[in-house]
């Protein structure tokens, strides 16, 4: 994906950078949002979050991404790609307290438990 090029410049935002996407908080990729994020509705505000360094994966998330690699060379360039962003270890008691905050968001409305780490 062309933006994949400006992971380069992660942490180094740029003076044409907009202000930060999604409040500048950090954010957990997974495979949903990595497979879409050249679509146009978010590549612009995936770059500049790259360039902010509010992108991030964890172990179980780059496992799930690099699943879906299409040969050995997609699967080369995606894991030189995500080697580039920070990794969180997740403990277990981060599950805990995503579980525990998830439960309590659904209560209010339909989808709020898909809260982010």
């Amino acid at each position: 994906m062309p933006w994949r090029t400006s992971i380069a410049t992660r942490g180094v935002p740029t003076t044409n950078d907009p202000a930060p996407p999604w409040g500048g908080a950090r954010y957990l990729v997974d495979n949903s949002v990595w497979q879409r994020t050249d679509k146009p509705a978010i590549r612009d505000l995936w770059v500049t979050a790259l360039r902010r360094d509010q992108i991030a994966t964890c172990p179980i998330n780059r496992a799930e991404i690099l699943w879906s690699a299409r040969n050995l060379a997609n699967f080369d360039q995606i894991r030189r790609t995500l080697g580039a962003l920070d990794n969180y270890e997740l403990l277990q008691e981060h599950w805990d307290g995503h579980s525990d905050d998830s439960r309590r968001s659904a209560t209010t409305e339909q989808f709020s438990h898909r809260i982010y780490f």
